[in-house]
């Protein structure tokens, strides 16, 4: 009895020295050895804004795409289209945007990509900063970025894409009817009608690297939120003009019937 008491003692003391052993090697390794030792932290993205300059030049990418393939099917094709600046030459293009019926890739190219290329860097600015110059920046960009697909599509998945603004990418978000979209977007602007107006003195230098639409200079995103409140406006009014036009001709047809 008294060897297996011996035994027994000796084994539960080898377990609590490899236990130790193992505690204190493991405090002195680094313990993420998984991660690339040549790329960037997010600890080092965030020095000097980095990460937040990076995002808010994605977004700005968006407006008027800079990307050549993505501008040729937003504003070209379709939008030059629809707004009479172009016709196509070639007979043999039966599916197109001027005579309603594009092709099915031409339709992700002005609907799911400036979504899906959007909203990471949105989320990124949000989920990282407090500023509200910088949120402000943002919510102005998403506007003016998603305000053209509403134009396009109506309804689009606008105020719950980001429910929760630190999960979900929008997927699988529901569709807001052009009114819901629309009455956000104004909410956003005054939102950043109103940081910029308190920001109006901020020296441009703490943005300029970071922005390059107005390198930072706080007076002409302000000014900017007036126009792009006005487009939104122009655009909603045409909305209801044409709801209203709809509206009467079902009426006229049901006078006829």
């Amino acid at each position: 009895m008294n060897t297996q008491m011996k035994e027994y003692r000796k084994a539960t003391l080898r377990l609590a020295y490899l236990l130790t052993l193992m505690l204190w090697t493991g405090s002195c390794i680094d313990m993420d050895i998984n991660r690339n030792p040549y790329e960037t932290t997010q600890d080092e993205l965030m020095r000097e804004n980095h990460i937040i300059g990076s995002s808010l030049k994605s977004m700005e990418a968006l407006v008027v795409p800079t990307q050549e393939h993505l501008y040729q099917f937003v504003e070209a094709m379709c939008g030059g289209a629809y707004g009479r600046y172009f016709g196509e030459t070639r007979v043999g293009w039966t599916e197109k945007y001027s005579t309603y019926n594009p092709k099915s890739d031409w339709l992700k190219a002005s609907f799911s990509d400036p979504i899906s290329e959007m909203y990471p860097s949105y989320r990124d600015i949000i989920n990282r900063t407090n500023d509200p110059v910088a949120l402000a920046f943002a919510k102005i960009l998403r506007v003016a970025i998603m305000h053209r697909s509403t134009d396009m599509f109506g309804p689009i998945p606008y105020t719950k894409v980001l429910g929760d603004k630190t999960e979900g990418d929008g997927l699988s978000a529901p569709y807001d009817s052009q009114e819901e979209v629309y009455v956000a977007m104004f909410k956003e602007l005054e939102e950043a009608d109103e940081a910029l107006k308190e920001n109006l003195g901020l020296s441009a230098e703490g943005f300029k690297k970071l922005d390059n639409l107005y390198y930072g200079d706080v007076r002409k995103w302000y000014k900017s939120v007036s126009y792009t409140h006005l487009r939104a406006h122009e655009t909603r009014h045409d909305l209801v003009c044409r709801l209203l036009l709809e509206k009467k001709k079902r009426q006229q047809k049901k006078k006829n019937i």
